[in-house]
């Protein structure tokens, strides 16, 4: 477990990571309150942007576990479907698989209102390319669900 001060913490640390050879970097988060945009912080928003391993970040208001093994009961896999982002649902695939769980993978189109028959068609483009993104020995141990939804991200991801 590392820590550092200074002026610039996140290159500290992932000149530890390179050299290192880190597979994961896990990093706390939080949020100044008043701004429309909660910002994960500069520390964890620099190690996102530069790290060449996964981050995974954990937020303020996460509650305590307790003493025994992490296991995810629900893993959410929120994408925009860039290649930068398909990369990372092989990672929440995993968490998922190691927790025995099903993995849920999400994509929201914005508020714009479709009609219901237009609305279907994209919804099913949009499955498809979803089902693309999960390799098929994924399918060997659960059916990852895959879901489309419209509206608000932050809203429709969590429902």
């Amino acid at each position: 477990m590392l820590a550092t001060e200074g002026d610039r913490p996140a290159w500290e640390l992932l000149r530890i990571a390179n050299e290192r050879g880190v597979d994961l970097i896990v990093a706390g988060t939080h949020w100044k309150r008043g701004l429309d945009r909660p910002p994960l912080g500069s520390t964890a928003e620099e190690l996102i942007r530069n790290a060449v391993c996964p981050v995974f970040t954990v937020g303020s208001n996460v509650k305590h576990i307790g003493n025994g093994p992490l296991v995810f009961q629900i893993v959410v896999y929120a994408t925009d479907l860039t290649p930068e982002a398909a990369k990372s649902a092989v990672y929440a695939l995993s968490f998922a698989q190691d927790s025995d769980t099903l993995p849920h993978l999400c994509y929201v189109l914005g508020a714009k209102v479709l009609d219901s028959a237009r609305r279907r068609v994209v919804g099913e483009a949009f499955q498809s390319a979803l089902k693309k993104m999960i390799p098929k020995s994924s399918y060997d141990w659960r059916d990852p669900e895959s879901v489309v939804q419209h509206g608000d991200a932050a809203k429709a991801i969590l429902m």
